[in-house]
């Protein structure tokens, strides 16, 4: 959810992101985590600075912490979740996605099954 890829230990947190209201945030279905992320890059606070993550419409995957390298990684939707594998591992992480697509800007959070969230601001396109 890294960021976007939450099994990582990257805590991603609103701290420094645009002004938004997730006050309208709902669980999203399977095919609307797929239209939202497919083309565009969630950005976030991880704990050292601003991350990014782009979501391919192919299913691969780019993310980027501050002061590191990118990293790629795959992305899919396996019912209604997001999950992510980052090698070394070839196991996947899935997490389930709360977002306000109408908000000003679009708002997305990823939630662990332990219930940990990880907010970010969903902008359109790769921004990485």
């Amino acid at each position: 959810m890294r960021a976007f890829m939450p099994g990582a230990c990257v805590a991603v947190v609103a701290l420094g992101l645009p002004a938004a209201t997730q006050a309208a945030e709902r669980t999203l279905a399977g095919a609307e985590i797929e239209a939202l992320l497919k083309g565009s890059t969630v950005d976030g606070e991880a704990t050292k600075g601003r991350s990014l993550q782009y979501f391919d419409p192919t299913g691969s995957t780019t993310y980027q912490g501050p002061g590191e390298a990118p990293s790629a990684g795959r992305w899919r939707v396996q019912g209604d979740k997001y999950c992510s594998s980052w090698p070394p591992s070839d196991g996947w992480s899935c997490y389930a996605v709360e977002a306000d697509p109408d908000a000003t800007p679009p708002t997305i959070t990823f939630v662990g099954d332990s219930g940990k969230k990880y907010p970010g601001i969903l902008v359109k396109g790769r921004k990485l």
